[in-house]
């Protein structure tokens, strides 16, 4: 199934053209878009959790007892090491996203960059999404942070409009680089590449944690609240000004066909994701 979107500027009989670069017909594969953004929603979720919290555990002194893709469980934890722990994954999410912005400038292949494109933004959607609800909503990493701390009050308003901050800046870098990839007037292509992974890794994740051990409490919090609230920049991405916007900057890809390869390494990324749901045991507790 593809999109094909056509952007070719018209204009009413006998006024001026408008002064904006022209842009091709693009092609959007959207199963590869898809399982592009299972593979990208799986790193994330992983890299939170395994390599932020699980890392953080270790680093403390203690050991994770079991890991899925909506929680880990770390064996002693208290005090400030405990929010050490806590606050991790989120850091974790920060530090990967900004990590592949070199790589997204660096990219040539159009899904490579894309890949690169959505793992940036995704991991610091997360983060910020994460920040933002968690410590007024009462649950998750942030308001256990924020447990036993002097003026509750001051700490959850000062998280949260960091959240804030990130997903605002985040999204709007996160849309000034896609049309730069795809080119600004091309707003039924962004929409796509936009929506798509949004509404796929989102479900995915979702569905992911239904399988965890723990039950309802944990769909919510990490399923859905994390994923489809987290993430939720994305179907909002489209940039102001778009014309204004291509005439500076030209598109840089033609088309994002269907790729066999990707396709193939979302399916993987999808059963790693329905295993990890359910959970794997790492030592005794």
């Amino acid at each position: 199934m593809d999109l094909i979107a056509d952007s070719s500027a018209s204009t009413p009989h006998g006024s001026a053209p408008l002064a904006t670069h022209p842009q091709p017909r693009m092609q959007i594969d959207i199963p590869t878009a898809a399982a592009t953004a299972v593979v990208v929603y799986l790193i994330a979720s992983l890299g939170h959790e395994a390599l932020g919290h699980g890392a953080a555990c270790l680093a403390i002194g203690s050991h994770p007892t079991e890991v899925t893709t909506t929680y880990l469980q770390c064996a002693h934890e208290s005090g400030w090491q405990g929010r050490f722990v806590y606050a991790a994954g989120s850091l974790l999410n920060i530090l990967l996203g900004l990590a592949c912005i070199p790589l997204l400038r660096r990219a040539v292949d159009p899904w490579r960059r894309y890949f690169c494109w959505l793992l940036c933004t995704v991991n610091l959607l997360v983060a910020g999404g994460y920040m933002m609800v968690s410590p007024f909503a009462n649950f998750g990493d942030w308001t256990a942070f924020i447990e036993g701390l002097p003026q509750p009050f001051l700490w959850r308003a000062a998280i949260t409009a960091l959240g804030v901050g990130i997903g605002l800046i985040s999204a709007e870098r996160a849309g000034r680089w896609l049309a730069r990839f795809v080119g600004a007037d091309q707003t039924a292509a962004i929409r796509v590449l936009t929506l798509v992974p949004y509404l796929a890794g989102s479900s995915s994740e979702t569905i992911a944690s239904l399988l965890n051990p723990l039950g309802w409490k944990i769909v919510f919090i990490s399923g859905i609240a994390a994923s489809f609230a987290g993430t939720c920049w994305l179907i909002f991405m489209v940039p102001p000004k778009a014309r204004t916007f291509a005439a500076q900057e030209p598109a840089q890809s033609l088309s994002l066909p269907r790729s066999r390869g990707w396709i193939a390494l979302g399916i993987v990324a999808l059963l790693v994701m329905l295993r990890m749901g359910r959970g794997v045991h790492l030592w005794p507790a």
